[in-house]
């Protein structure tokens, strides 16, 4: 089986395409991104339950995979829908 290639690729618009997989966002930019204080985001960190995280020495990223998994995990169809894998709906 041929291993799979993550090199960046060129767009067609001769922009660089870098695959979510390889973008890591800090504790900035996803409080931004979800509208919380970066100390939201840090005790949710501590707490659990959040988006996972790797730590790099003593940085902090999250992989921008995994947020949109969390974002796509809380999407709701209506306020009363549960959301998550295991709606029956």
């Amino acid at each position: 089986m041929k291993p799979i290639d993550r090199s960046p690729r060129l767009r067609g618009d001769g922009e660089t395409f870098v695959p979510a997989t390889d973008i890591l966002l800090t504790e900035h930019e996803l409080a931004a991104r979800h509208g919380r204080s970066v100390k939201t985001i840090r005790n949710l960190r501590v707490t659990g339950g959040y988006v996972p995280f790797l730590k790099i020495g003593r940085h902090v990223r999250y992989r921008l995979i995994d947020v949109l998994a969390y974002e796509e995990r809380s999407l709701r169809q209506s306020t009363s829908d549960k959301g998550g894998p295991d709606t029956n709906e």
